[in-house]
């Protein structure tokens, strides 16, 4: 005989869950048309940075922002 599945704790929103982890990245791809892209490169060699740590301090920058603008909306 099955055992129930146990209910999933919800949160108020999905980040907060204790169970995800800062140590833990997952790969998300980005399409680029070719002028972005070769900026992007650019970009990369001029400050002597990768592009993916480039676009992940732009855009964790940006997330935060819309979360707080959502949030805020929202209230």
């Amino acid at each position: 005989m099955r055992q129930p599945r146990r209910k999933r704790q919800v949160y108020e929103y999905p980040w907060l869950d204790p169970k995800l982890r800062d140590d833990v990245t997952h790969c998300f791809n980005l399409r680029l048309n070719e002028p972005y892209l070769h900026k992007l490169r650019y970009i990369s060699e001029k400050n002597r940075s990768s592009m993916q740590q480039f676009c992940q301090t732009i855009l964790t920058k940006a997330i935060d922002q819309e979360i707080e603008s959502i949030i805020q909306k929202s209230s």
